[in-house]
């Protein structure tokens, strides 16, 4: 494959941190879903929120463990202390009992106790697995997930990008890859426009259509449960912004040198468009 020796690196690292935040500990995104550490999603199928915080955050007796992610925000986490309470067992048994009635409810649009018997041990086992799953990522500290996490976004860029990549280009989508998950990238109007590689061969014009293309497909991915996110959209272009950074800059030094393009406005002076008929060679960017 054409990127075999790119690795998301330091800079990329610091940078992913950054956008995604370092919590330590259990917290819900921006779309609701369980999530630990540097943006590990903690349930891969189900996409459940944090049982574990929800109880916590309704227990005087836990609250001392919910925090706040930032000073006068109101996102709020679990803190990582919390799974070495010698009393977390019962914190997990609160939990439980939530996730039954959330489970319940997306499983067969029925509360728990109105459940077959046969539906109620298959809820409570899923129920039982989800607050293990999210107790298990509770007691891990946030850069050793990270760890394990990076490898096999790294591996998903490389195979599904064939146009030979910068180190800024891959980790610019190493960030997008990790934040929409593997499956998604792997389908997306971005590799599929970045993989006709017009975006640094080819005319002028192919170029600048191709970039713009580019833009466009990462800033798609910018909503969440259908909403636009500013969020979402700040880090789209930031994003964008480092792939296409070179490209642009190649484009430009291009343009400097392009004849004047059929249709182009002339340079303000004479009625020609400049001194002594002449006219402005550089082709702005959009």
């Amino acid at each position: 494959m054409a990127n075999d020796n790119l690795m998301l690196s330091e800079a990329g690292i610091a940078k992913l941190k950054k956008a995604e935040g370092v919590i330590d500990g259990l917290y819900d995104d921006s779309s609701g879903y369980c999530t630990s550490g540097v943006g590990h999603l903690v349930h891969q199928r189900e996409k459940w929120k944090c049982f574990l915080l929800e109880a916590a955050s309704a227990d005087d007796a836990w609250k001392k463990y919910v925090l706040k992610q930032r000073p006068g925000k109101s996102k709020s986490y679990l803190a990582r202390p919390t799974a070495f309470d010698n009393r977390f067992a019962e914190l997990k048994t609160k939990a439980i009992d939530i996730s039954k009635a959330v489970i319940a409810q997306k499983k067969y649009k029925k509360a728990f106790d109105k459940l077959t018997r046969q539906e109620q041990e298959k809820v409570t086992a899923a129920a039982s697995s989800a607050v293990d799953e999210q107790a298990k990522l509770l007691a891990k500290m946030p850069n050793d997930v990270l760890k394990e996490d990076i490898k096999p976004f790294e591996k998903a860029v490389r195979a599904h990008i064939t146009a030979k990549l910068t180190q800024e280009e891959f980790d610019a989508l190493f960030s997008f890859c990790f934040n929409i998950g593997r499956s998604a990238f792997s389908k997306s109007s971005v590799v599929k426009e970045i993989n006709k590689n017009n975006y640094k061969s080819g005319t002028v014009k192919e170029r600048r259509a191709a970039i713009q293309a580019i833009e466009n497909a990462f800033l798609k991915f910018n909503k969440s449960h259908g909403v636009v996110n500013d969020g979402l959209t700040k880090r789209r272009k930031a994003e964008a912004d480092q792939f296409l950074a070179a490209a642009r800059a190649e484009l430009v030094e291009l343009e400097k040198k392009a004849p004047l393009a059929s249709g182009s406005r002339p340079s303000v002076g004479s009625p020609n468009g400049g001194p002594a008929g002449l006219v402005d060679q550089r082709i702005l960017l959009p």
